[in-house]
């Protein structure tokens, strides 16, 4: 879930919870208030019935006046409210009418009646108007503050989505943000990374060219030499020499072109298809190599996955023990190359040292292999080296 959408919930959970405690909170403040008026008017209402029977109006008035009751001469009231209580009287009636939120006490005697309304109800009504007016405050707040934090946060988004482009391949792509807090501060941080990595990986692949290309140079101008020589024992040695430092030049040039996913070329093949393109890569006597294939398709960049092969039994071959045969078996899901020889230093160790060839021809291969989602797998089985490469698919990186 989003930061957009966990910021929604929680202010849309934070409004709901507001919202029910205020209309509880006023239902329980207007039940209270009219249960403590009712109870007022029902205890004068026994005094004020007295005062109307004795038809003495100045003492009506004045006792009015102490309770705070103010007299009305509507006949409307009574029609238009809700009738609360109603308790009769021997010669007469008592009435507790309701309108909106006030209660009205309405007495009968005889044919003299008398509605009054309690004007202290005036300052409950008010008390809640002011509360209404700071839960709706509370409630501008709350979406103020939603809405600054989604600002906050907005940037996050830019620069999430610019991080992804710089991930795809849009090496050139900046967060471009300049603000003076920490949201500011990881664009920045991103930007700087950025810029060192483009710089780092533009220089990577100059170097891989320009050496790829300084080697062609040399290489050729030996080739043509040797052309000149007369025949002798190491003129076909010297010949395959060559013949390696022209591919592995090509290897180097080829090498930057490996950066993602995007770069292969995937169609299906079979295993059988595979093995014969990298034999045509790579010169080798049939004495020298034993192959045991159960025919099975694969889904991948069927060059580089050549190359690949190519390089493990260039290195079998190359590095196995003097009269040996390197033995090839593929079955379902692999494809395994056993080479009888002295087990492998560690790759740590073996990279580090870039001992006998083991070395960039691996590097190419696992390279190749982790941007399909394969997997290079060593093993020492006495007395064999063998090297594994397993079609399964694992997680891409």
């Amino acid at each position: 879930m989003s930061i957009r959408k966990k910021v929604t919930l929680l202010f849309v959970v934070s409004l709901v919870l507001m919202g029910v405690i205020a209309v509880w909170a006023e239902r329980s403040s207007l039940q209270k208030g009219l249960m403590l008026q009712k109870e007022r008017y029902l205890k004068e209402a026994r005094g004020l019935f007295s005062l109307l029977s004795l038809a003495d109006e100045r003492r009506l008035r004045s006792r009015l006046q102490e309770l705070g009751f103010k007299r009305l001469s509507s006949d409307e009231l009574l029609e238009e409210g809700d009738t609360v209580l109603v308790r009769p009287h021997s010669f007469g009636e008592m009435r507790i009418v309701r309108k909106g939120r006030r209660l009205y006490l309405y007495l009968r005697y005889l044919d003299r009646t008398l509605l009054v309304y309690d004007t202290s109800q005036e300052s409950g009504i008010q008390e809640r108007y002011i509360t209404y007016a700071l839960v709706g405050l509370d409630i501008l707040l709350l979406v103020f503050f939603y809405l600054l934090v989604l600002r906050i946060f907005a940037p996050l988004r830019t620069i999430a989505s610019k991080m992804s482009r710089f991930a795809s391949g849009e090496l050139g792509i900046r967060a471009g943000l300049d603000t003076d807090d920490e949201i500011g501060e990881v664009a920045r941080s991103f930007d700087t990374m950025a810029g060192r990595l483009q710089r780092a990986l533009k220089s990577r692949e100059e170097l891989l060219r320009d050496v790829g290309h300084e080697l062609r140079t040399p290489i050729a101008r030996g080739k043509f030499l040797m052309a000149s020589l007369p025949d002798f024992q190491a003129k076909e040695e010297l010949a395959s020499v060559f013949a390696d430092l022209e591919r592995l030049s090509k290897e180097i040039l080829g090498m930057h072109l490996l950066e993602s996913e995007e770069s292969l070329h995937t169609e299906r093949f079979s295993v059988q298809t595979l093995i014969a393109d990298a034999l045509n890569l790579l010169y080798v006597a049939e004495s020298d190599l034993v192959i045991e294939a159960e025919d099975f398709e694969i889904e991948g960049d069927r060059h580089y996955l050549a190359v690949a092969l190519k390089n493990l039994l260039d290195n079998a071959l190359k590095y196995r023990k003097r009269g040996s045969v390197v033995k090839l078996e593929a079955s379902e899901g692999s494809i395994d190359l056993y080479s009888e020889g002295e087990p492998i230093e560690s790759d740590a160790t073996r990279r580090a040292k870039n001992r006998e060839g083991h070395g960039f021809g691996l590097i190419i291969v696992e390279k190749i292999l982790s941007l399909h989602g394969f997997t290079l797998a060593y093993a020492y089985e006495t007395p064999y080296n063998r090297f594994s490469i397993r079609f399964i698919r694992s997680p891409l990186p």
